[in-house]
């Protein structure tokens, strides 16, 4: 029974499942980006591209007004779980950072394995509601917001897809994938124009920083 089982050695299942289970989540969710987009644009036509919420829009649409309200919930309910992710994240980071000295070494109280970073978080808790504070006192426009994020995201795929390349085997199948990666996010990082300007102004701080360490 099991011809593939080889006496004495353990194979992990998370070998053979973790790349099944990112190729379908990749296929799935690309599969209702397509269609989400391709049904905003096919009911609302030229109104998609001017209003606010086009899936609140495409929602009132076929279930009647009031459904704006369920699709503000529903992307009420994705925000915080993404968010949950983003701030537990953060936090590790900076504990991390903290523990290898690249930040002050207040930072670095859990960032071992299986501890909670609560210095990390409380920082990055107080600095996100003042932000959130700043923007909702000061009237400002989420949309350039949203802008310099996706530029902070960009660069950072740019820079662990610019790793894969420079360690994965030359000519090999991931490497060729890499090389295709890289410039889908080359095209990405031109359409987020002078957004730019916030990363590179982040490494030159973090770089000034480091340097005066």
């Amino acid at each position: 029974m099991g011809g593939d089982h080889v006496p004495g050695r353990r194979i992990s299942p998370a070998r053979h499942d973790l790349p099944r289970a990112t190729a379908a989540a990749v296929a799935i969710v690309g599969v209702l980006y397509l269609a989400v987009a391709w049904a905003t644009i096919t009911v609302l036509g030229p109104a998609a591209s001017s209003s606010d919420a086009p899936l609140g829009d495409l929602m009132a649409r076929g279930l009647g007004g009031n459904a704006r309200w369920l699709a503000a919930a529903v992307a009420v309910l994705l925000t915080f779980g993404v968010m949950n992710a983003y701030f537990a994240g953060a936090a590790k980071l900076g504990a991390a950072l903290g523990r290898d000295a690249a930040l002050p070494a207040w930072f670095a109280r859990g960032g071992q394995v299986g501890e909670v970073p609560r210095r990390s978080l409380g920082v990055v808790t107080a600095m996100s509601g003042l932000s959130l504070l700043l923007v909702a006192i000061a009237g400002v426009d989420v949309r350039p917001l949203v802008s310099a994020t996706s530029a902070l995201l960009v660069t950072v795929y740019a820079v662990c897809i610019a790793a894969a390349l420079r360690l994965l085997p030359r000519g090999s199948r991931h490497h060729v994938t890499a090389l295709v990666a890289m410039a889908a996010v080359l095209a990405l990082l031109v359409m987020t124009a002078h957004y730019l300007a916030v990363p590179v102004g982040l490494l030159a701080v973090a770089t000034a920083y480091r340097r005066s360490q």
